[in-house]
């Protein structure tokens, strides 16, 4: 993997679940997510999807947060009909087909070049849509895309992996790049205190230092939204022995548990801003 990341040895692994989970979901009967393109996907690819575990919780909020980061797509592109939409860590995602956005909006989806080119291999080329080879933390991808048109910026199940210097300098080069925008994703809090009695308090990975005020290590951008998965409008449609066990992880947060949340933000350019992030 790239420079800046770090790695995990099911980053392979977790890709194909979470394709495979939003295809069962497409299957099932009022679904939180109508995702054939995933059907297709999972049908095509040579992999024993019969292996894999349910992981209900996990699982629900891999769908929760895939169809609230879909509804806020839609309602930004809605306002914004000529955005560029920047899919970082894309993945086998198939957002592009499930938002269907209007001809108006340049779509990149980026990730490592074998993920890009699996794709390559799993789905039909679609217009306006461009697939980018590249890691987060590489130089270059971001200024071969569009400028002087607002960014829809979304990543789903990648900051975890990111460092906190690639974080603050993805966020950088993101006002520095686009006039405008908004960027949404899934991270994660501060470590459990059993982490901490264990010595792992400090990874390499970011996260956010703080649940409730969610700073992020960048300046111009305002926080809009902060849902937890109890807080997410799909959350109605979970069966209730799901929804009462997010629930208790959104009380348990405060006892130290390992806790998620999913955030949306709002940033205007800067191209006089410094080249360097502290």
């Amino acid at each position: 993997m790239g420079s800046g990341i770090v790695q995990s040895p099911k980053d392979r692994r977790y890709m194909l679940w979470t394709v495979w989970l939003k295809a069962k979901e497409s299957r099932r009967q009022g679904g939180l997510l109508h995702d054939p393109m995933a059907e297709q996907a999972v049908k095509r690819i040579d992999y024993k999807f019969e292996d894999e575990r349910e992981k209900p919780l996990a699982g629900r909020w891999v769908l929760l947060r895939a169809r609230q980061l879909d509804e806020w797509s839609r309602a930004f592109l809605s306002q914004h009909p000529d955005a560029v939409v920047l899919h970082l860590g894309c993945g086998l995602d198939t957002r592009v087909w499930r938002v269907d956005p209007g001809p108006g909006v340049s779509w990149f989806e980026l990730d490592f070049p074998d993920v890009i080119e699996l794709r390559g291999t799993l789905y039909p080329t679609r217009a306006g849509c461009t697939l980018v080879g590249a890691s987060v933390s590489d130089a270059g991808w971001l200024e071969s895309l569009p400028q002087g048109r607002p960014a829809w910026v979304v990543a789903e199940g990648l900051t975890y992996y990111l460092t906190p210097e690639v974080m603050a300098n993805l966020l950088h080069r993101l006002r520095l790049h686009f006039p405008s925008g908004e960027i949404a994703f899934d991270a994660s809090g501060p470590q459990s205190r059993k982490a901490k009695r264990k010595g792992k308090a400090e990874r390499s990975n970011w996260h956010l230092r703080d649940l409730r005020e969610c700073h992020l290590p960048a300046p111009g951008f305002e926080l809009l939204a902060r849902l937890r998965p109890a807080d997410a409008e799909p959350f109605e449609h979970l069966p209730p022995p799901l929804r009462w066990l997010m629930m208790m992880k959104n009380h348990l947060t405060s006892l130290g548990q390992l806790n998620m949340v999913l955030v949306r933000y709002r940033f205007k350019g800067s191209s006089s801003a410094s080249s360097h992030v502290e």
